[in-house]
């Protein structure tokens, strides 16, 4: 399993603090793709289905 701080997570991707700490903690109101894929470009093995699971 891969670790990463959020600060990490916000210097790697250019996103503030805020925003990555919002999609940590499952508080999106709004999800962008474009985030999402800044997420998965920086972290090893990961896609989209790591992110994001459906519920009905």
């Amino acid at each position: 399993m891969f670790y990463i701080t959020r600060n990490e997570l916000c210097r790697m991707t250019g996103m503030g603090y805020s925003q990555v700490q919002r999609y940590c903690d499952n508080k999106v109101t709004r999800i962008d793709l474009s985030v999402l894929e800044r997420i998965c470009t920086v972290l090893p093995n990961c896609n989209l289905n790591d992110l994001i699971k459906l519920t009905r």
